[in-house]
């Protein structure tokens, strides 16, 4: 089973009230973190499901970039709301911390394991940890 992030929302601390809207830019740095709705099949019940982040080689990549400014961790958090396209840093609501990940180019970085939500969309927020500022090209 592989699903890709179908709503990708950019947030800004230092503009709280703009609404980017969906992007296929990511942006994670000291003001900025994005936000990624993930659908769950309807069919998936009773089964596990994993969040995974993976960056790969740039020699490897076809269709999508990335650059990174400083590299560190990512703090991921799920929002208990579903994100819009006019969700904003301020009224994003509350979320649930999951954990600090290390990253590097060339791994595979489990951030999440457990039953799926079956027919939901699932938010989460990718934010920056220990000064990461990375920005990724998100397209398939």
């Amino acid at each position: 089973m592989l699903r890709i992030a179908h709503l990708i929302v950019p947030v800004n601390s230092a503009q709280p009230d703009k609404a980017y809207g969906t992007q296929y830019f990511a942006y994670v740095n000291s003001v900025n973190s994005t936000i990624f709705n993930i659908d769950v099949e309807s069919s998936w019940a009773g089964k596990t499901c994993d969040l995974i982040f993976t960056i790969s080689d740039k020699s490897l990549l076809e269709t999508t970039d990335y650059t990174y400014a400083k590299t560190g961790s990512f703090a991921v958090s799920q929002l208990n709301t579903v994100a819009t396209q006019q969700t904003t840093y301020s009224n994003m609501g509350a979320s649930k911390n999951i954990g600090t990940f290390p990253i590097a180019v060339g791994t595979k970085t489990v951030i999440a394991s457990g039953p799926c939500a079956a027919g939901t969309a699932q938010s989460f927020e990718f934010s920056s940890a220990s000064g990461l500022d990375l920005t990724w090209f998100n397209d398939w």
